[in-house]
């Protein structure tokens, strides 16, 4: 899911264009997870995805209201939520359209309906993390 799925099936793609007997060693690998058809099945291995994408959300933040010392106020934290968010999402339709060879909307229409709606919550959340922190800070 997101861009860790989007770059692990790129990575699989450029790994295996090269193999000459019709068959991908590396693919075997993402197999149990659940790329290419996995044994717990893409939808299951995207949603595993998501307490650890939650981990990395939370610590990015606080990582970045620290070192760049951002103010509490609500519209600076808003807007280096939704900066981080612009850049992420950019980066992303960047790898399904360049290395995936999709158009956005064949992109958009290949996520799972279930597991998508999730990534779509954290991506909310990844652009409104700032902003929690900044709440969470300011009562203690």
């Amino acid at each position: 899911g997101g861009l860790g799925g989007l770059a692990h099936r790129a990575a699989l793609s450029a790994v295996c264009r090269g193999d000459r007997r019709g068959r991908c060693p590396v693919r075997d690998v993402g197999v149990h997870l659940g790329a290419g058809g996995g044994r717990l099945g893409e939808r299951v291995a995207e949603l595993i995805e998501m307490p650890f994408m939650f981990v990395v959300i939370l610590l990015g933040a606080r990582f970045i209201a620290r070192k760049y010392a951002l103010p509490l106020r609500t519209p600076v934290r808003l807007a280096a939520g939704f900066l981080a968010l612009g850049l992420s999402l950019a980066a992303e339709v960047v790898l399904a359209v360049v290395l995936q060879d999709q158009s956005i909307a064949d992109y958009i229409a290949s996520r799972d309906p279930v597991s998508g709606s999730v990534y779509l919550a954290m991506l909310a959340l990844f652009a409104l993390m700032p902003l929690i922190l900044a709440r969470v800070e300011s009562t203690r």
